[in-house]
């Protein structure tokens, strides 16, 4: 650290140099004017007359040869209209020019304007009334910090109840569904939720989470009778957007909600619009500088050439929410850029800020006149805070694309790009389109609510010529947090384009929506929709949500000499095979997991192979280690074509026996030090997977290179779901620590072979289910249990009942006792796996009230004819032992092990007693009874505590009333 502060304070020294007048052709200075000469002195207000001024010296110039200059001394410059640039204002390959910041200076180009004259109404409110003239805004920045409009939800999240199901279809009402038609520009919502009577009602907006885009559609009308909501448009028309039942909304701009410090409301009904802000802790609003975005776009060019911007900030464009609404798309490719370049060649963007934003940041979309590799450079810049995505290289397909008129040539290096998202949450970090021949080179990116890194989209078909992409030495984290699915640190769409490459890049903290039902999909890399010819090769990847590596249907692909480590769920995801051949080699990787279970994910064979897999000619392992911080072996799991849930699990001899893995091992790859928040992966000298052919990297070199400080932590824009590095990551896998804690469902306790137990997790089922009757389905939702026994010995489980955060099953009749593996697999596809220890007996008392607790869920009966309840209710019904004939009838889990009857005893109010029967019920599985007969001495004792023993364990203590 010493050695890197010491760089950064020399480029600071270094930096403060002041230049003389003949350093630059023209001056621009806050206090300028665009009368005046443009000199040190007398320099310009405004950079539009300095780029006129430029044009006039060189139609005065023909012949010159040395660059043109314009400096910016420091300040911020309010825009009246966007800074336009075409090629009248380019230069030439002799003859560049630069429009850059005054040494150790700050110029900030916005688009926004300030705003004074607030009057505070109440304590800690403050009015302004605003210019009539001006737009309408729906960012607002304090003292440089983006403050949030009032939600009605100030923590969490609401969730709809589902789509509206009309029977004629319509414009807004057109996907076909059973019962009809599903409305995308309505919703149901959870009584209370919403109001009829919001003001301005047609300003309130909603956020609708969809699976991996967020819609931000305007409120219309609110049915309270019929629980349904009224938009002013609707959201994209398919099966993975709208408004999927359970899945959160959130709504804004709601004045009614304005409550708490740094909320703001911008009310257009009143002439002249007045807004309103409440003050946040320590801020002076007579002092305080307030900006409102005003104008679409700060800087658009259109076929310029030859041209640098160099150390200046650009801020504040005024992106808004149509009228109709936003529906989101993946990559949001209608949603404009504060910084535009259209067809540029030989553009540079260097040490520039882009920041505050409420669209994408900075985009470079087609082809230039002068092509080269590369032409246009984005480089050492900082990007955060942003609305929507950071960086956009090229766009999605548009009719007129050829191989020659798409962006192309362009490197992206040296850059930080952080805090995306923040009002179009499905935004990547950096975005590349229909493009080739770029290179994303020693970037951060950081703290997105998507993917980091993108090549194109899965669909339509939107991608012919994305090849020849090179995406190396980036450091791209936090990526995700719980707010989307389906995505990754790093992602390519790019079919069967070749020359792309992914390499040398540092990826972790990925995070998809874990608290969605159906949440899933946070990977590492994802080669999505049949990408195919890529090799992924020497990178770090570490905490990711779902899989270190997703390969969706492509073929050809390469992974290898990677480091990876502690998915959540399984090192490798791989999704139906639609074209034949090999879909990918994985070779000479180092893998670390969490669990014994090493590939849990869909693992589906090819188009013409319908037998179970692994499939030879699907898929090649060879030269890797293993290694499970618990200590077990791997486990490899596949499944058939379209049946995730018919899966086979292969131990590491079998997968080897089938020609996979032949010389790959099963050890201690012996990482530097590993653990959070050190995350120190090279490998010591002497490490195993050297031997196998592993060629050592060094992770550290991903990521900015040069000495810089990093934007200012933000506050998340969206209630985050993320894991926790330490508790869900950082620690040895045992029993509790993994995806599932696998309880006994009677105590929360200790479990036994055969019982009846819960899983606790995220995403166990796309809804809720109670098995109909007690032939219990090994399905329920699509969502099965498997269990492995401490013998290998692998059973589907009986379930009582799925959710998405709980699944009550019997563990199977006739399983080893020990450690035994759970996985469970939605009918969404989505795998978690746990462990647990099992014992032959762990007695458990069921309660009434279903906490392990309180009064027995117990029947008693004097002729074994006629039962009576003991807690009908919940309530207590005392039970009459006078005639010493009266049976106790326990409803238990955890004892039909037991070694006989001999070994089971009943303490009831103190008095150990004999039971007649302990065993299985006979109807349920998992479930046993203890019958006793009560002493008549018992009576009169009011309420009494109740334990079974067996075989030395005690179960836990529940109650029963005697008179």
């Amino acid at each position: 650290m010493i050695a890197l502060s010491m760089v950064w304070v020399l480029a600071l020294l270094l930096g403060a140099v002041p230049l003389s007048a003949q350093s630059a052709d023209f001056f621009v200075a806050p206090g300028g004017s665009d009368t005046g000469a443009g000199t040190l002195a007398a320099p310009f207000a405004t950079l539009d007359r300095a780029r006129l001024a430029v044009q006039q010296l060189k139609q005065a110039s023909p012949g010159r040869l040395a660059p043109v200059t314009v400096m910016l001394r420091g300040g911020t410059y309010y825009l009246n209209a966007p800074l336009v640039f075409t090629a009248a204002d380019s230069g030439t390959s002799t003859m560049g020019i630069v429009y850059q910041a005054y040494p150790g200076e700050t110029p900030v180009i916005s688009a926004g304007q300030p705003i004074t004259g607030f009057t505070q109404t109440a304590p800690g409110t403050w009015t302004a009334s605003l210019p009539p003239a001006w737009q309408y805004f729906q960012q607002l920045f304090v003292n440089g910090n983006r403050r949030y409009r009032p939600r009605t939800t100030k923590s969490g999240y609401l969730y709809n109840t589902g789509p509206v199901i009309v029977s004629a279809q319509s414009p807004n009402c057109q996907l076909a569904v059973t019962g009809g038609y599903e409305c995308f520009d309505r919703f149901h919502f959870k009584p209370g939720d919403l109001q009829a009577a919001y003001h301005n009602i047609g300003d309130v907006e909603v956020y609708d989470f969809e699976k991996w885009t967020v819609s931000r559609l305007r409120l219309q009308s609110v049915d309270t009778a019929n629980h349904i909501a009224i938009l002013s448009g609707p959201a994209l028309q398919d099966s993975n957007t709208g408004f999927l039942p359970g899945h959160r909304y959130l709504l804004e701009n709601v004045q009614e909600a304005l409550s708490q410090p740094g909320e703001w409301y911008l009310d257009r009904a009143t002439t002249p619009m007045t807004l309103t802000y409440l003050a946040a802790p320590g801020e002076d609003m007579a002092q305080a500088t307030v900006v409102a975005p005003q104008i679409a776009q700060v800087l658009v060019a259109s076929d310029l050439q030859y041209v640098t911007f160099r150390g200046l900030s650009f801020a504040h464009d005024n992106w808004v929410v149509p009228a109709g609404g936003h529906p989101s798309a993946q990559g949001e490719p209608r949603v404009s850029a504060a910084v535009s370049f259209s067809r540029p060649s030989f553009v540079t963007v260097d040490s520039c800020v882009i920041a505050h934003t409420g669209g994408y940041g900075l985009e470079m979309v087609g082809a230039g006149a002068q092509q080269g590799s590369p032409t246009d450079q984005i480089v050492n810049n900082e990007l955060y805070d942003l609305g929507a995505g950071g960086i956009r290289v090229g766009q999605l397909e548009q009719p007129s694309d050829t191989e020659a008129n798409v962006a192309q040539g362009i490197l992206v290096a040296n850059n930080i790009v952080a805090g995306g998202g923040r009002v179009l949450p499905a935004s990547m970090g950096i975005f590349l389109g229909d493009t080739h021949d770029n290179t994303v080179t020693h970037n951060d990116v950081f703290d997105f609510y998507q993917t980091g890194i993108e090549v194109c989209v899965p669909q339509p078909a939107t991608c012919p010529f994305p090849h020849d992409n090179t995406i190396s030495f980036n450091h791209v984290s936090r990526i995700g947090q719980g707010v989307t699915s389906d995505f990754a640190g790093i992602y390519l769409a790019t079919y069967s384009n070749p020359g792309n490459l992914v390499t040398n890049n540092r990826i972790h903290d990925v995070t998809h929506a874990i608290g969605d039902s159906d949440g899933y999909g946070g990977h590492g890399v994802y080669l999505d929709n049949m990408t195919s010819n890529v090799t992924v090769q020497n990178n770090l990847i570490y905490r990711t949500s779902q899989s270190n590596y997703m390969n969706d249907a492509g073929i050809s692909n390469n992974f290898s000499n990677n480091l990876l480590a502690y998915a959540y769920l399984g090192t490798i995801s791989r999704g139906p095979a639609l074209i034949d051949g090999v879909s990918f080699r994985f070779t000479n990787n180092v893998v670390a997991f969490l669990q014994a279970i090493q590939h849990p994910i869909d693992w589906e064979c090819g188009t013409t192979a319908q037998q179970a897999v692994p499939c030879p000619q699907r898929f090649f392992f060879d030269s890797n280690l293993y290694w499970s911080t618990a200590g077990a072996a791997p486990s490899f799991i596949t499944s058939m074509l379209g049946q995730p849930a018919k899966f086979t699990t292969y131990t590491m001899a079998q997968w080897q026996a089938l020609g996979e893995d032949v010389h790959s091992l099963n050890q201690d790859p012996r990482f530097q030090n590993p653990t959070y928040p050190a995350d120190d992966f090279r490998l010591q000298p002497g490490s195993p997977a050297v031997t196998l052919g592993f060629q050592p990297f060094d992770p550290t070199l991903a990521g900015r290179s040069a000495p810089r400080l990093y934007p200012p932590a933000l506050p998340p824009a969206f209630p985050p779901q993320a894991l926790d590095p330490v508790k869900d990551y950082g620690q040895p896998a045992t029993a509790g620590q993994l995806a599932l804690a696998v309880v006994s469902n009677a105590t929360y306790g200790a479990v036994a072979a055969g019982s009846i137990v819960t899983a606790f997790g995220a995403n166990l089922s796309t809804g809720a289910l109670q098995a109909p009757s007690a032939a219990l389905p090994a399905s329920l939702l699509g969502t099965t249990v498997t269990v492995t026994d401490s013998a290998g010995a692998l059973m589907q489980a009986p379930l009582y009942y799925v959710s998405q955060g709980q699944v009550n099953f019997a563990m199977p009749a006739g399983m080893a006792a020990g450690v035994a593996s759970v996985m469970i697999t939605s009918g969404a596809g989505i795998v978690s796996a746990g462990g647990v220890t099992t014992s032959a007996v762990a007695p458990g008392l069921f309660s009434a009230d279903g906490s392990g607790k309180g009064l027995a869920a117990a029947e008693t009966t004097i002729d074994g004819v006629n039962y009576l309840l003991t807690a009908p209710g919940n309530v207590a019904a005392p039970m009459n032992v006078s005639g010493g004939k009266t049976y106790l009838v326990l409803f238990a889990t955890g004892l039909a092990n037991r070694s006989s009857l001999a070994g089971v005893s009943v303490q009831v109010g103190g008095v150990n007693l004999a039971p007649v029967y302990a065993g299985a019920q006979g109807v349920y599985p998992g479930l046993d009874q203890v019958n006793v007969l009560l002493p008549a001495t018992l009576k009169g004792k009011g309420t009494v505590s109740v334990t079974v023993t067996v075989d030395g364990s005690v179960s836990n203590a529940v109650a029963i009333a005697v008179q």
